[in-house]
């Protein structure tokens, strides 16, 4: 199993439009994609977090791959400061420190 955590400070004035977004990934994509054992959003004051679980890294390299994400990764990007996407990769064997 793998778990992401991204996270990401919010531009003033983009809650909104981030909040449709992080519906759309969490109720209508990511539960069917094959794999997924876990994706919740969440904004807390000016900061978004999506954690998200997956059965194996073949599970998560798949959903990096999909259109949806394609498609809504550089919305997100347009939400946050400086278009960062902090993200921590946790398996059994290791955790990464990554930028998106």
């Amino acid at each position: 199993m793998i778990l992401v955590i991204a996270r990401a400070a919010i531009r003033p004035g983009m809650h909104m439009k981030l909040r449709d977004i992080a519906h759309a990934l969490q109720h209508e994509h990511a539960p069917h994609e094959d794999g997924c054992l876990r994706y919740d959003t969440f904004i807390d004051g000016d900061t978004f977090v999506i954690m998200d679980q997956w059965r194996d890294q073949a599970a998560l390299d798949a959903h990096l791959q999909a259109a949806h994400v394609a498609r809504y990764a550089p919305k997100i990007k347009e939400c946050v400061v400086d278009a960062r996407i902090d993200l921590q990769i946790v398996s059994a064997e290791e955790v990464n420190f990554l930028q998106f």
